[in-house]
């Protein structure tokens, strides 16, 4: 689900590429011609059709959906195919992919790299292990943020967590104060929910045991 500023709608596409768009009262069903065809959930028959990243290119208005071979932009009227996808061997299971709107591009959190959508293809890029992190975009340092587990310091109730900063060239630890922890629950889960608070200047992760 995406804030489409084209339609000026909240968007949700399903597994099998059909869409409906909020508008503020009702959902109304968005005609999506000549849709990719994806895999049902839970279907391992054809890998190529499994979505490995999707997000909203705020830059060129448009929902962006990757599969390993190929890669599909819609524009709010139709979809277009391009060539490229994302390796699925680098594919983590929160499909979600930010936009980063300093450098202009969607950015999605593989296993081994950092992949980055230039309107174009996808380009892969070297990262530390963040298998399992929560990617964000913090537009006020222009930086991606990952926010992971760190198993190796855990207590009875809560494991800590480790923060990464991304420039787009280089990856650093900053340092912070009161680091998050992780109930157990949620420790080495996938897709923590995580955003930018543009009110108030802080990233926000959702981390509750409940």
């Amino acid at each position: 689900m995406f804030y489409d500023a084209k339609l000026g709608q909240v968007v949700y596409v399903n597994r099998v590429a059909q869409a409906w768009g909020w508008s503020g009262s009702v959902w109304r069903s968005l005609p999506m011609g000549a849709a990719p065809r994806l895999a049902q959930p839970g279907s391992v028959a054809n890998s190529g059709l499994l979505v490995v990243a999707m997000g909203y290119d705020e830059g060129r208005d448009q929902v962006v959906l990757t599969l390993p071979d190929t890669t599909w932009t819609w524009d709010g009227i139709r979809w277009k195919q391009n060539g490229g996808g994302i390796d699925p061997a680098d594919s983590q299971s929160d499909p979600h992919a930010i936009y980063n709107a300093a450098r202009g591009e969607l950015e999605y959190l593989g296993a081994k790299s950092i992949w980055t959508w230039d309107g174009i293809r996808w380009n892969p890029h070297p990262q530390p292990s963040l298998v399992g992190g929560t990617l964000g975009y913090d537009p006020v340092r222009k930086n991606s943020i990952v926010v992971k587990d760190d198993a190796t310091v855990c207590d009875k109730s809560s494991c800590a967590t480790k923060v990464w900063s991304w420039d787009g060239t280089i990856w650093s630890e900053p340092p912070v104060n009161h680091k998050p922890a992780l109930p157990l629950t949620r420790s080495g889960a996938f897709n923590l929910p995580m955003t930018f608070d543009e009110s108030r200047g802080v990233m926000v992760l959702f981390a509750t045991a409940t």
